[in-house]
C-alpha cells in the first residue's frame, strides 16, 4: 500500500502513507481510481481513490471510513525583483512562509466518498512584493474553502458535486516544483492562465480502457471558478472578470450582477507508457443580469496536456538504451498548450462588444528524473517553463503595432527523500519575466528571481 505521509523540503512529492488501518477492499477495486501521486495528489485529487490510512474512525458494516487530511509548507524564501521604476516597495527580501490545509475525508457502503479542505493561505504574490506572508493574528489569517465535494462512484461512472478540481484541467508539471502545493505564484498563474478549473461544479466522468470521457458544469458569479483568472480584457469600466463581482462585495459575498456559466468537456487517456488530457472549455457570461440590452459575452479555452513515461522517452531519447530496461517513472517529460479567444465590451460603452476578441497562448515543457530508482540515492531533480502571452488588440492607438503581453516563467528544483515518498529536502529557483509592446501596459516589476526552501507534511 502507498503512503500518505509526506515531508518536503522544496521538492516535487509523492503521496505514499503509513499504513495505520487496513484498507476497506471490495470486489470493485479494480474499477476505481488508484491513488494519486506527485502533481495528482494535490492538485487533481477528485478522480482519486481515498484511502483509510490513518484512519480515525472505520467500520465494516458501512464499508466505510474517515481519515483527517494534514497538509503543511513551511518554506524560506529569498525574493529578488527587477524594475526599471523608482518604487521604494519593490526591495530583495527573506521572507518565512507557511501554507496549511486541514480536513477530512473518506468513503461510506463502497461507492461513496467525500473530500473538505481548508487552506490557510501563504502571502506570496508577485505584485505585492513578492512574499509577504499572512497574519498570525486572531482575525487576519486568510482561510478559504479549498475542496468540498461528495463523489458517487460505480462501474466505472462518478459522479462528483461540490468544490472540485477538474483533472482532466490539471497540467502535467514537474513534479519538484511543487514544494508550496502549486500555489506560488510560479506555478500558480500559469496553471490558472493554461485552464486549472477548480470551482463550484458538478463534475460527471465515466472511465473504460484507460479512457476518461467527462463533462463539468458551473453556475454562479465568476469567483465561484478559478477559470475566470484566464478570461482575458475588461468586462466593465474598471475590472477584469476574476476582479469584477468584488467591486459589490457585502458581507463576504461578491457582486450578484454579473452571472457565469460554463461547460467543461473532456478527454483523456493513461497508461504506463504516456497519458494525454484534452479538455475544452467554454464561457457564456451575462454582464448585468439587471439589465436587458448589457452585453453577453462568450468565450473558449481549449487545451491539451501530455506526459511521457520512461518507456517511451527512451526510444525517443535513443542514449537511453544504452542503460538497459529503466524504471518507467525514472524519466518523464512533460508538455501543455492552450488556445483561448473571448469577447471584451468597448469601453466605456458596456452595453456592446469590441469587434476584436481577446487571444491567449500558454506552451510549457518539463521534466523530471528520479534518481533514487536507479541507485540507492534517494533524489530527484525536475524543471518546467512556461511560455504565457495575451493579445489584446492586433494593432493598438497611433503605433500600429499589436498590444501584447508576455510572461515567462521558469522553475527549477532537486528533492532528497530522507525518508523515501515520506520525508525529503530540496531547493528550487524560480524565475518570471515580462514584456509589453505598449508602453501603457509596462509592468512594474520586469523580472524577478526566488530562491525557495520549503519543510512539507502531506497527510
Amino acid at each position: 500500500m502507498k503512503r500518505l505521509l509526506c515531508l518536503t523540503l522544496a521538492g516535487g512529492f509523492l503521496t505514499p502513507g503509513i499504513g495505520l488501518a487496513q484498507p476497506v477492499l471490495n470486489s470493485e477495486d479494480a474499477e476505481e481510481p488508484e491513488l494519486g501521486s506527485g502533481t495528482d495528489r494535490v492538485l487533481a485529487t477528485a478522480d482519486q481513490q481515498v484511502k483509510p490510512d490513518f484512519a480515525i474512525w472505520q467500520d465494516d458494516r458501512f464499508d466505510g471510513f474517515i481519515k483527517p487530511i494534514v497538509q503543511m509548507s513551511s518554506s524560506v524564501v529569498g525574493y529578488l525583483p527587477e524594475s526599471d521604476r523608482p518604487q521604494s516597495e519593490f526591495n530583495n527580501r527573506v521572507s518565512t512562509l507557511l501554507l496549511a490545509r486541514i480536513g477530512f475525508e473518506g468513503q461510506l457502503f463502497e461507492f461513496l466518498t467525500f473530500r473538505t479542505l481548508f487552506e490557510r493561505n501563504i502571502g506570496f504574490s508577485l505584485s505585492r512584493n513578492g512574499p509577504v506572508g499572512t497574519s498570525i493574528w486572531e482575525g487576519t489569517a486568510s482561510w478559504q474553502a479549498r475542496e468540498n465535494y461528495i463523489r458517487l462512484s460505480k462501474w466505472g461512472l462518478s459522479l462528483t458535486a461540490g468544490i472540485l478540481p477538474d483533472p482532466a484541467s490539471v497540467d502535467f508539471i514537474s513534479e519538484n516544483i511543487l514544494d508550496s502545493f502549486g500555489m506560488d505564484p510560479y506555478v500558480r498563474d500559469p496553471l490558472l492562465v493554461s485552464g486549472f478549473n477548480q470551482g463550484q461544479a458538478v463534475l460527471l466522468r465515466y472511465s473504460r480502457w484507460g479512457f476518461t470521457a467527462g463533462a463539468g458544469f458551473t453556475g454562479g458569479n465568476p469567483l465561484v471558478s478559478s477559470l475566470s483568472f484566464g478570461f482575458g480584457g475588461q468586462v466593465n469600466q474598471t475590472s477584469n472578470l476574476f476582479n469584477a463581482p468584488l467591486r459589490a462585495l457585502s458581507s463576504g459575498i461578491p457582486g450578484s450582477d454579473i452571472h457565469m456559466n460554463l461547460f467543461t468537456p473532456s478527454l483523456s487517456y493513461a497508461d504506463r507508457f504516456f497519458a494525454v488530457r484534452t479538455a475544452g472549455q467554454f464561457y457564456w457570461i451575462d454582464n448585468d443580469v439587471t439589465e436587458d440590452e448589457d452585453a453577453q459575452l462568450t468565450g473558449f479555452n481549449l487545451r491539451a496536456t501530455a506526459k511521457l513515461n520512461t518507456p517511451t522517452v527512451r526510444y525517443l531519447l535513443p542514449v537511453l538504451l544504452l542503460f538497459g530496461d529503466l524504471p518507467d517513472d525514472f524519466l518523464r517529460l512533460y508538455g501543455t498548450a492552450a488556445y483561448r479567444e473571448n469577447d471584451t465590451v468597448a469601453i466605456p460603452d458596456i452595453t456592446e462588444l469590441r469587434d476584436e476578441r481577446f487571444k491567449g497562448i500558454v506552451a510549457s515543457g518539463g521534466f523530471d528524473v528520479d534518481i533514487g530508482t536507479i541507485t540507492a540515492v534517494n533524489l530527484s531533480v525536475g524543471g518546467n517553463y512556461y511560455y504565457v502571452t495575451s493579445r489584446f488588440t492586433a494593432e493598438s492607438g497611433m503605433t500600429g503595432r499589436p498590444d501584447d503581453l508576455t510572461v515567462h516563467y521558469i522553475n527549477l528544483g532537486a528533492t532528497y527523500w530522507l525518508w523515501q515518498d515520506v520525508v525529503s529536502a530540496g531547493f528550487r529557483w524560480a524565475r518570471n519575466m515580462t514584456e509589453a509592446t505598449q508602453s501603457f501596459r509596462e509592468p512594474a516589476l520586469d523580472a524577478t528571481d526566488s530562491f525557495i526552501l520549503s519543510l512539507r507534511l502531506l497527510i
